[in-house]
């Protein structure tokens, strides 16, 4: 606790705010105080142009590509639908090729089996 009685972080290592009396994150401590005289990264005209451009484009943008991704997915669908159709007929088809294979090779060793003895 600092001497107003808040809870303070405590980070160990030279100089730090503990040993000082202080809290952490303090601009008297580890992290310096604010400048008044610091420059802008931006000027107010590209603050304005960004913010638009956040503000209206990109959501447009968002939206309009989603809406061509559900598009393009329903067009795939669409065209693809007899495709799928032969498709699960064709994995039936292969699973009923696949059980006869089994019932003959089953059948087969059977015989083999009972001749044997």
């Amino acid at each position: 606790m600092d001497t107003t009685g808040k809870a303070c972080v405590q980070v160990m290592g030279p100089g730090n705010c503990s040993a000082l009396g202080l809290c952490e994150r303090k601009s008297t401590c580890y992290w310096p105080p604010p400048v008044d005289n610091r420059e802008p990264y931006f000027s107010q005209a590209e603050l304005d142009a960004a913010t638009q451009w956040c503000g209206k484009v990109v959501p447009a943008l968002i939206f309009v590509f989603f809406s061509l991704v559900i598009a393009g997915l329903t067009a795939v669908a669409w065209t693809q639908n007899q495709m799928m159709s032969d498709g699960v007929q064709g994995a039936f088809q292969a699973m009923d090729l696949t059980f006869a294979n089994l019932n003959i090779l089953s059948s087969t060793s059977e015989t083999k089996h009972v001749n044997n003895f």
